[in-house]
């Protein structure tokens, strides 16, 4: 069994007005988490920097134990016939100590056979974290 070294979560905002369009990134190792958002032009009206997180560790070290034991291999990437317009998109990466990666990435109407359970595991870690009160919108409030 191969050992993970660090999950990143990518996240895009999809096809809105160009000022609020983003994109998010989580970095999870065993020993910290960050959360790093930025805008997609210069005139951005996203409220973009770089945060440390506070996960529940044991709930993290789950999560590395049970993605450790499913098989990269078994993953299939299903491209639609005809993908849909707009919509955001995410990215899965898990990088293993050996350099290794296994990659989801799920654009407007992309499933993976056998991902679901690696990206819900993923999601709902995710969702359980608190973000800091000056990271929580994703948009500058005038």
């Amino acid at each position: 069994m191969r050992t993970i070294k660090e999950i990143r979560y990518l996240k895009s905002s999809g096809s809105i007005l160009p000022e609020l369009q983003w994109v998010e990134e989580y970095l999870l190792s065993e020993e910290n988490a960050t959360l790093s958002r930025k805008g997609r032009i210069e005139n951005s009206q996203v409220n973009a920097g770089s945060w440390n997180l506070i996960p529940d560790r044991l709930v993290l070290k789950e999560l590395f134990d049970a993605l450790q034991k499913m098989g990269c291999a078994k993953l299939n990437r299903i491209d639609p016939a005809d993908p849909p317009d707009g919509g955001g998109s995410e990215e899965f990466t898990i990088v293993y100590e050996t350099g290794d990666t296994c990659i989801m990435r799920y654009d407007p109407g992309v499933t993976y056979e056998n991902g679901d359970e690696y990206a819900a595991l993923i999601r709902s870690f995710i969702s359980t974290i608190d973000l800091p009160g000056n990271a929580v919108n994703r948009h500058l409030i005038p």
